[in-house]
C-alpha cells in the first residue's frame, strides 16, 4: 500500500473478513475503523509511537517479565482502560545497546545527562496495540515475522540488481509492486530450501545469500 488512505480500501477490495492484520507504523487501526466494525472476526496488531501518551500512563517501559522464547527481550502486557485494547511492550537488549551507542555517537559534544536519561528507557523498544488478548510471545512473533517482508524485498532487489524506482504513474506502480511480489515469493522459497537442507545450521543467513550472489545469472 502506498499510503494510509489505502488501508481500508485494501481490506475491502480483497474481502478480508477474518484474521489479524499486522500493520506497520503509520497505519493505525482508526484508518480502517469501518471495516473492523463491520467484520467482528477481523482484528489488528499495530505498533504505536514511542512518545504515545499510553507509554507513560501505563509505565510500559517498566518491564515486568522476559519473553518466554527469548531471555534477551523484556516485556510487559496491560489492558488499556480507555479503549479496552491490549498493549504489549518489549525491549530487545541487543537492539537497545546498538541504538544507545548510535545515539551517543551522533551527539558529539552536545551530550546532556537529562536528555540521555529521558531517552535511555526507550532504546530497543516497541509497543504494540491490539483489539484482542493473546499470549505476549505470540504478539511479538507476529509482528517480528512482518519485518521479514522488508528484508526479503531488500535482499532480492539487491541480488537481482533492481533499481530503487520512485514512480507515480499507475502503470509504473503496478509494475514495481509486481516485481516486489515476485521477489517475495522467490526468496521465501529459498528460505524454505535453506531450512529443508539444513543450510542454516552450517552457514549464517548472510553467508547463504553470499553463495547465491556468486551463482551465474541466466
Amino acid at each position: 500500500m502506498l499510503d494510509i488512505t489505502s488501508y481500508e480500501k485494501f481490506i475491502e477490495e480483497n474481502q478480508i473478513k477474518k484474521g489479524i492484520i499486522v500493520a506497520d507504523k503509520g497505519f493505525p487501526a482508526s484508518a480502517a475503523e469501518e471495516q473492523f466494525e463491520k467484520n467482528p472476526d477481523l482484528h489488528y496488531l499495530n505498533p504505536i509511537k514511542r512518545n504515545s501518551k499510553f507509554v507513560e500512563r501505563y509505565n510500559l517501559y517498566d518491564f515486568t517479565d522476559i519473553l518466554p522464547t527469548d531471555s534477551s527481550i523484556l516485556c510487559k502486557k496491560v489492558k488499556c482502560k480507555e479503549t479496552q485494547k491490549w498493549l504489549y511492550s518489549y525491549r530487545d537488549l541487543n537492539k537497545a545497546m546498538i541504538e544507545e551507542k548510535d545515539w551517543l555517537k551522533n551527539l558529539a559534544e552536545k551530550f546532556e545527562i537529562s536528555e540521555y536519561k529521558k531517552k535511555q528507557k526507550s532504546f530497543g523498544t516497541i509497543v504494540l496495540e491490539s483489539d484482542i488478548d493473546m499470549p505476549i510471545e505470540i504478539a511479538y512473533k507476529s509482528y517480528e515475522s512482518r519485518w521479514k517482508i522488508e528484508i526479503v524485498m531488500r535482499f532480492y532487489k539487491s541480488a537481482c540488481e533492481f533499481d530503487e524506482t520512485r514512480v507515480q504513474s499507475e502503470y509504473s506502480v503496478i509494475a514495481t509492486e509486481f516485481c516486489d511480489f515476485l521477489a517475495t515469493l522467490l526468496t521465501f522459497r529459498l528460505i524454505n530450501q535453506f531450512d529443508k537442507k539444513e543450510l542454516l545450521k552450517k552457514f549464517t543467513y548472510k553467508k547463504n545469500n553470499a553463495h547465491i550472489r556468486m551463482c551465474k545469472k541466466s
